[in-house]
């Protein structure tokens, strides 16, 4: 890891797996058996190109690089209830290679139906909005407050709270979307000290102060937009 990757303040345990892909790449954990976070740098070109790509179903499947005791299946969400939440959208990628790669489920969490469907699809629209007109990084992960939960028979933990962090200087948008992991849409955007202070990640380890304690992000989008 390096001083520009999330850092993760406090004690931590467990082995860690960094795993690179063509467009994002995710630390996953052996505790929670699944990714920390995922990060992106989304460009213009990148975005032209995902625009230009035909989506076909694709099969969630294992990642390999794994081991066998970390390793999360399909037959792990089945009958769960829960979505399999990709935390680097596939429409973020501009290849048919790349965005196949987002359905490793090294890059998925348990994530509620109806937030996985609504509010947090639209975050990721509007985040696309902002990358289709300058770089933008961004740093998606589930956060992990209160008492542990776990999908049936297995040890993946379910996150109590989803995030998205975005930065994008050319554009002044800079903060992070967090939303709730249930029945309940409501989503708040936090300025990045803020959300350390809240989860204990330091996803812009390297942002100066001033932009570390300022806000600006749009609102989600109910659907797809003209960019």
């Amino acid at each position: 890891m390096t001083k520009r990757e999330p850092q993760i303040l406090g004690p931590v345990s467990g082995r860690f797996f960094e795993l690179c892909n063509r467009e994002y790449a995710v630390l996953v954990s052996e505790v929670t058996m699944s990714p920390l976070y995922a990060v992106e740098r989304l460009t213009p070109a990148q975005m032209k190109r995902a625009d230009q790509i035909t989506r076909s179903h694709v099969e969630f499947g294992e990642d390999y690089r794994l081991p066998v005791e970390v390793r999360a299946t399909s037959y792990s969400f089945s009958q769960s209830g829960w979505d399999r939440g990709h935390l680097a959208a596939a429409a973020d990628f501009g290849s048919k290679a790349a965005q196949d790669e987002s359905f490793l489920l090294s890059n998925v969490v348990p994530q509620s139906p109806k937030v996985n469907r609504g509010v947090f699809a639209d975050i990721e629209r509007a985040v696309r909005h902002i990358a289709h007109k300058s770089t933008t990084h961004v740093v998606t992960g589930p956060l992990y407050l209160g008492a542990p939960r776990y999908l049936s028979n297995t040890s993946i933990a379910i996150p109590s709270n989803l995030y998205k962090a975005v930065y994008s200087p050319q554009a002044g948008m800079v903060g992070v979307y967090v939303v709730g992991n249930g029945d309940d849409e409501t989503y708040s955007v936090l300025s990045v000290d803020e959300f350390t202070r809240l989860s204990g990640i330091d996803v812009f380890p390297t942002l100066p102060d001033d932009v570390r304690a300022y806000k600006a992000l749009p609102k989600p989008f109910s659907r797809e937009v003209a960019y």
